[in-house]
């Protein structure tokens, strides 16, 4: 975190993939502070997961209960349903717009 408030001192943007667990945390600790909670319909995150042939089908099941939604957790919303090229350009409009 002393990483992170030092590059923000810097006037520049910092990106982190972070857990639910600490949003609150962190908006406390710095400003400007947007939480982007990165979403995917249940049968995208389902599709995904079973491709990746690490998890049995009941990890699958609780991976699955574990990603659905939870209201206020972002500033905003990205719906990550998207092939990854499109994805990957949406999420980086995202960030433009936050840090312009």
């Amino acid at each position: 975190t002393k990483k992170i408030g030092h590059v923000q001192e810097q006037g520049r943007a910092v990106v982190v993939n972070g857990s639910r667990a600490v949003v609150e945390v962190a908006r406390e600790r710095f400003s400007p502070f947007y939480a982007v909670h990165v979403i995917a319909s249940p049968d995208v995150i389902a599709d995904r997961l079973s491709k990746r042939g690490r998890e049995t089908h009941a990890q699958l099941a609780t991976r699955l209960d574990r990603a659905a939604p939870k209201a206020g957790i972002g500033d905003i919303v990205f719906s990550n349903d998207a092939p990854m090229n499109q994805a990957i350009g949406t999420f980086t409009e995202i960030l433009e717009s936050l840090f312009d």
